[in-house]
């Protein structure tokens, strides 16, 4: 039982630590990247739009299959991946291309890590 929790504080831990440490820094990262302030606020805008879209879709498809570890490790990897490909464009078109991309790979991560905890949290 122990080591299931400290999974999942593990868990936590770095999901909510990554995000706590690049998300101040992705505003001055694309501004360097010469993107506009007006630019800014069409990336992180649309970015929300289709976290919105991705969460409940990856969600529903984690339900489906009854996978819902797989999908959060596809989720995490396929975020990863794509974060990686941010340093390797500067052109605005592909940086807003791939921050969509990330976007909607790194929605569902919170909500079904969530439900993976609930399930785990649940009397035998």
């Amino acid at each position: 039982m122990h080591t299931v929790l400290l999974r999942f504080v593990a868990l936590y831990a770095l999901m909510y630590g990554a995000f706590g440490v690049s998300s101040p820094f992705l505003p001055a990262f694309f501004e360097g990247r010469g993107l506009t302030p007006e630019q800014l606020g069409a990336l992180f805008g649309a970015g929300t739009a289709i976290r919105l879209i991705s969460g409940p879709a990856c969600g529903r498809l984690a339900d489906r299959t009854q996978a819902l570890r797989g999908v959060l490790a596809g989720c995490a990897l396929l975020a990863a991946a794509v974060a990686a490909g941010l340093l390797a464009v500067t052109d605005v078109p592909a940086l807003f291309a791939i921050s969509f991309l990330h976007g909607a790979a790194l929605a569902p991560i919170t909500t079904l890590a969530d439900a993976l905890a609930l399930r785990a949290s649940a009397p035998c």
